[in-house]
């Protein structure tokens, strides 16, 4: 199959994909799929798929059914020149028992990874939590230790006009 064919008689593409549809019944989506699929696999053995296998591909891997969320968020961030992204997604749960069980046990929580980020994630809240704490010390005056001062309250007192 030639890479600029479609696998349907439709000439023309709709102006956007809606979210929710897959390759498998959207032909603007199972071109594209088609496309990169074949720019991984040697030329001599992508010219020689027919459309019969192709869309046996298709139904096989470039079956991916995206629902909206109602949290939806995705980002990336630098951290020490390399981009790493992020990705934070909540909704119903509407997989069943069974397969939750599966990916529990092909994805599980506890990693190296995952333990290396939330002992990040608690350095980072627990040092905001301190900051909040000693802000709020210092704004009501409360003085535990006479004589000793960061000067934080004081750097903020003067950054908004209120001390120079």
């Amino acid at each position: 199959m030639k890479r600029d064919e479609t696998l349907s008689d439709q000439s023309a593409a709709p102006p956007a994909r809606p979210r929710g549809t897959d390759a498998a019944t959207d032909p603007v989506a199972a071109r594209r799929f088609v496309e990169r699929f074949t720019e991984r696999v040697p030329r001599r053995i992508a010219a020689s798929f027919t459309d019969a296998q192709l869309r046996a591909v298709i139904r096989a891997f470039g079956l991916r059914k995206w629902e909206n969320h109602t949290v939806d968020m995705r980002s990336t961030a630098p951290f020490f020149g390399r981009h790493y992204y992020f990705v934070l997604l909540a909704d119903l749960e509407r997989r069943s028992r069974k397969r939750r069980r599966a990916e529990r046990k092909a994805h599980p929580l506890v990693g190296f990874g995952n333990a290396v980020f939330l002992l990040l994630l608690l350095v980072v809240l627990a040092s905001a939590v301190f900051a909040g704490f000693y802000i709020l010390k210092s704004a009501f005056g409360v003085d535990i230790m006479p004589g000793v001062s960061l000067g934080i309250w004081n750097e903020i007192l003067s950054q908004i006009g209120l001390r120079r």
